[in-house]
């Protein structure tokens, strides 16, 4: 297998952790949430700010990561 195979394996082996990673933390999240209504109720930003942000960071990384796949076409 040539490099340029190996590294859109890998880019695609990054995306889906990346995938399976926001979706496990913000499935926590709500169930967390859910389990221990007090503890988020002490806070000052709403409950779900932490899932936006990891959204976030989750959409610039898979952008990247399909940039990069493209650059290498």
């Amino acid at each position: 297998m040539n490099w340029k195979k190996r590294v859109r394996a890998g880019l695609n082996l990054f995306m889906g952790t990346m995938v399976g990673v926001f979706l496990g933390s913000s499935l926590y999240t709500c169930w967390e949430r859910a389990a221990r209504p007090g503890l988020y109720a002490m806070m000052s930003a709403p409950w779900y700010t932490s899932i936006l942000l990891h959204a976030v960071v989750t959409a610039v990384c898979i952008g990247l990561a399909l940039v990069i796949k493209r650059a290498l076409r």
